[in-house]
């Protein structure tokens, strides 16, 4: 149920009259489907490969139903223009000693937005991703582990016309980055 206060009393009374005050708002989305290819190839006792190679469906995410259940129902579809996304990433894992893991990657995915339907609330583009980590091995059962990612969103440029009332928006964003530090306890019962 949509609840409403302080329209005033045209607007009130334009939205009572298209039957619309009290309706209820349905909103649907796809959840993006996602295909993910990958490899882990041991080379030596303590040297390790893994690839990744993969695809999401964003382009079904960016079109949300919405519909007013009313004495005139209507619906619209929204669309945000997101286009589908590649992905592709490679690592490398090296056992410095018997109880030492170090794991190295590098990733890539293509921009969901183009630059003249990007907006401020989703300022992505091309993403590129470096990430390190270490794990110890406690014992046969506990393993700990930490973890740090560096990540460069692009410049996110944007350059899109949103009608006479908002106008143009043109810009980018010149440090567009974010940093994740994890840390992880894997216990084996």
């Amino acid at each position: 149920m949509v609840s409403t206060d302080g329209l005033g009393p045209v607007l009130s009374a334009i939205l009572r009259a298209r039957g619309l005050l009290g309706s209820q708002v349905d909103l649907t989305y796809t959840i993006p489907q996602q295909v993910m290819v990958s490899a882990y190839q041991q080379i030596t006792r303590k040297f390790a490969l893994m690839a990744n190679l993969g695809w999401q469906n964003w382009e079904q995410f960016g079109k949300i139903n919405v519909s007013i259940a009313s004495e005139n129902p209507t619906s619209l579809t929204a669309d945000a223009n997101l286009k589908d996304t590649w992905h592709a990433a490679i690592g490398a894992q090296y056992r410095l000693a018997t109880p030492w893991l170090l794991s190295l990657g590098f990733a890539y995915d293509s921009s969901a937005v183009g630059d003249a339907d990007r907006i401020p609330a989703l300022a992505v583009d091309r993403q590129l991703r470096y990430a390190m980590g270490i794990q110890y091995d406690w014992n046969r059962n506990v393993t700990w582990g930490l973890a740090y990612e560096f990540v460069d969103l692009g410049n996110a440029p944007i350059n899109t016309r949103r009608g006479p009332l908002a106008g143009r928006l043109i810009g980018d964003y010149p440090t567009n980055h974010l940093q994740f530090v994890a840390t992880n306890l894997i216990w084996k019962f």
